[in-house]
């Protein structure tokens, strides 16, 4: 969804009907190899040098904390909470998601830096100019979470293979 104002993300009490779902997301199993079920191209999450960096690191202190939300949510107004943890906390998991009342993510996030790289005016055809400098993917395609499959994907890209980004384990802002 996209919203042109911060008034619409008021929403009219009638229309918060639907389910009382919690859904909790925990303590991903980063190492997992995620399903390559979907056909989509690779260049989604293409910014294979400024991701070299990330290193996910398991958080079982998350999946605590994840249980103990579960366990509380009808004290706290829901009808129901579903936790997905290790190789169940997925980004095709989250794919399939409608329109709960709360997710909760008890994971690791990730902001890179904003890279430049430089073409000459040639290379792309422009005569005015000797040098041009070319920024990197927007902000939405350079933070996320990570999910289950996460740094599987990571390394698998490292060594030049394609990842479909549907499942990744690697959730960008944009997506």
């Amino acid at each position: 969804s996209y919203v042109s104002s911060g008034r619409d993300l008021l929403v009219a009490e009638e229309a918060r009907q639907g389910t009382s779902e919690l859904l909790i997301w925990a303590n991903p199993d980063f190492d997992a190899a995620p399903d390559a079920t979907s056909s989509e191209d690779a260049v989604r999450f293409s910014i294979a040098r400024e991701s070299r960096g990330l290193s996910f690191v398991p958080l079982p202190g998350s999946e605590t904390e994840g249980r103990a939300l579960r366990d509380a949510a009808r004290a706290f107004g829901f009808d129901t909470a579903i936790l997905h943890v290790g190789t169940n906390a997925t980004e095709a998991a989250l794919n399939r998601v409608r329109s709960p009342r709360a997710l909760h993510f008890a994971t690791h996030g990730f902001v890179l830096p904003q890279m430049e790289t430089s073409l000459d005016a040639e290379e792309v055809g422009f005569t005015s100019a000797n040098h041009i400098a070319l920024t990197r993917p927007s902000a939405m395609l350079r933070s996320g979470l990570a999910l289950a499959g996460a740094q599987h994907s990571l390394r698998a890209r490292a060594r030049g293979e394609e990842v479909p980004s549907q499942n990744d384990g690697i959730v960008t802002a944009e997506e």
